[in-house]
């Protein structure tokens, strides 16, 4: 969900990142999909080779795989998109808190455990990502302002979980990040 795309620059190979961007196969797609009308994880999830073959090597005797559903840049153009749509007097979907949710819904079974790494921010994609889930974590640095963060996040769950009835989104903790020995 982070437009910066840290994890997927990590974790998958140049080549096989613009493979998926020419088949649409990324988180933008999918959204840019529930603009459209039509929502389908399937069509975006990727299991890179490389990750792959690390897991089940990790895991000897074991199907283990891990998926992904790559972020690009692109995603950060997915705002204008959506304003630019509202200036042409076009509704957004009612429902698009819950593209994610949505969109989840039918692939749930088929995984473990589910991880949504999201940009810092709060944003209407953040919400998206907060509404699927059942727990977050908030990664800090070990400073005061970090500490305002994890208070805005706690709020935007706050106020997410009494106005759309039924969340049940648990703050799990936060991971130390850029700690010094």
């Amino acid at each position: 969900m982070d437009s910066q795309a840290n994890l997927t620059y990590a974790m998958v190979s140049p080549d096989r990142i613009q493979q998926l961007r020419n088949e649409s196969r990324t988180i933008y797609h999918l959204f840019r999909q529930s603009l459209e009308g039509g929502v389908s994880l399937k069509d975006v999830v990727a299991r890179p080779p490389l990750i792959v073959s690390n897991v089940a090597r990790g895991l000897a005797g074991s199907n283990a795989a891990l998926d992904m559903v790559i972020s690009l840049p692109d995603l950060a153009q997915l705002d204008d998109e959506m304003l630019t749509m509202w200036e042409n007097e076009r509704a957004a979907p009612t429902e698009f808190r819950y593209v994610l949710k949505q969109a989840l819904e039918s692939e749930l079974p088929n995984y473990d455990v589910v991880i949504i790494d999201c940009p810092p921010g709060l944003s209407v994609l953040t919400s998206n990502a907060l509404v699927a889930s059942d727990f977050y974590v908030s990664p800090v640095i070990p400073e005061p302002l970090s500490r305002l963060g994890v208070d805005l996040i706690r709020e935007r769950v706050r106020v997410l979980t009494q106005r759309e009835q039924g969340l049940k989104i648990q703050f799990a903790g936060s991971i130390l990040n850029k700690v010094m020995y």
